[in-house]
This record gives C-alpha cells, structure tokens and sequence, in this order.
C-alpha cells in the first residue's frame, strides 16, 4: 500500500538504491550549504531529488523542472514569514510512492478522513497531483480494468518514475531562477544548475528510462539534446491553460501510447 511519502523509513538499499545514494551524495553539499545559509536564500524551501520509487527501465520518466513548495507551505502553515523553518531533510532521496499517488495530495476529506488518489467523493486538492493520475489510468486503462485501485497504485509505481531536473524547491519559477543566480555569485559552486542537470543525466542513464515525457516546454528546452543523443523517445506536456481538460488528456495519452508501443 502506498504510504505518505514524507514518512518514508529507511531500508536496507538494494544496488539500484546503492548507486544512486552514491550520486546524491555528490549533490548534498550543495543541499547543506544553502540550508547553512538560509538567510542568503530565502528562496530556497527544501529539497526533493526523486519524487517516486528508483526503478531499472521504467516505461515512462515523468520530468519536471523543480519541486513545488507544498511540503514547505504545510511545516510552516499560520506561522508569520519571518518565523518559517525548512522542514526536516527527507531520510532518503528517493520515495517508497509516487508523490502523486499519496494519501490526501490529489485528494482531501473536510472530515479529515483520509482521501486516496482515487476517492471521487473527496474535494480536490492538487490539480496537477489529481490530473496525473488521471493521465496514468488513461495510459494504463487496460490494466485499470483489471486490478483494484490498491492495485493500481502498486503497478505504477513498479512501472513509472517521476524526477525534476533540479531538487530545490522554490515558489515558482522565477524564485528557482533567482536562487541560481545567488548561489553563482556567493556560494562555492558556479553553474549550479548545470550540475543538477549533468546529476539528472546520470540518473537517466542509470535507470534508463523507455520513454520521457517532459511536463513542460522549459524542460524540454533545458535537456532535449542530451536526451536525442542517448536515443530516448519522449512527449512534451504543453502545460498551457486547458492542458488538464479531458480531451487534452485523452490526447496526450495517446501521444504516450504511441510511443511506448514503438
């Protein structure tokens, strides 16, 4: 069953794991310099490096741009801005779950009950958590037919991943871009996002996707020649207004199919 993410529990790492620790740990102090050094940096809320399970060859790669703040809004949540704090690092770089498949992320109860992915009597709560899992069962409708949600929920997870080009968590966009520049300018490292866009390319050679799919044109733009050259197929997700409407996602999804079919 698929647990709430952020409650991840240490395990013994089998070699996938083992290797891709190996790799994080080159980025970490990178991670503690900004959080030794919040006060430059304030556009910095945390991090998160995988946001799903590490698996070898997954059939789809979901690729973001960067971790929205979530995690950070819900530790600070009615605390005044100059009191906020980082939430505590997570104990792994990797999740037991995809992060939108989490309990009360897609979904919430008013009664506080906890909401599962699939709970339609539950209020949405994240519309880009709530619209991805809708694209999964699109994508994988056949399966869908077959097994139960808990099910489900196990087979994407054994099948599909889900990273960002960049572990730091930010408001937006322009906070990420912003916090770039400061880090290029005062902290030890120069072109820090070509350092997690050469550490993202190492987990894509590690785990060695079948198909891409970028959830934005900023990412494809960022990374798209490297990933031509290793002869990866990918999808763009054109994330403009009406890109969550039952009819884009129906043709995404076939964009998706085509290609794992390929």
């Amino acid at each position: 069953m698929c647990r709430y993410s952020i409650a991840d529990s240490v395990e013994p790492m089998n070699e996938l794991q083992e290797i891709y620790q190996g790799y994080f740990n080159e980025i970490q102090p990178i991670l503690d310099y900004i959080k030794d050094n919040w006060g430059k940096y304030r556009e910095y809320m945390g991090w998160k490096d995988l946001n799903s399970p590490i698996i070898h060859s997954p059939q789809i790669l979901f690729l973001g741009i960067n971790p929205g703040p979530g995690r950070y809004r819900s530790w600070n949540n009615g605390k005044k801005w100059n009191d906020h704090i980082l939430p505590p690092d997570l104990p792994t770089p990797w999740r037991s779950c995809i992060g939108w498949l989490t309990p009360d992320n897609a979904r919430v109860y008013k009664n506080g009950k906890q909401a599962h992915w699939w709970d339609d009597k539950a209020k949405l709560h994240n519309l880009l958590p709530n619209t991805m899992c809708r694209l999964l069962c699109e994508i994988y409708h056949k399966e869908q037919e077959s097994l139960t949600k808990e099910e489900l929920t196990e087979f994407f997870n054994k099948h599909v991943m889900v990273t960002n080009i960049s572990p730091l968590v930010t408001e937006d966009l322009i906070a990420l871009k912003k916090l770039y520049r400061k880090l290029d300018k005062s902290s030890p490292w120069k072109e820090t996002e070509s350092i997690f866009l050469n550490h993202t390319l190492r987990v894509i050679d590690l785990v060695k996707p079948q198909l891409i799919v970028y959830l934005g044109k900023y990412e494809k733009n960022l990374i798209h020649k490297d990933i031509l050259n290793r002869g990866i197929p990918t999808v763009t997700i054109n994330r403009s207004f009406g890109w969550y409407s039952k009819k884009n996602q129906k043709l995404i999804q076939e964009q998706i199919t085509t290609k794992l079919s390929l």
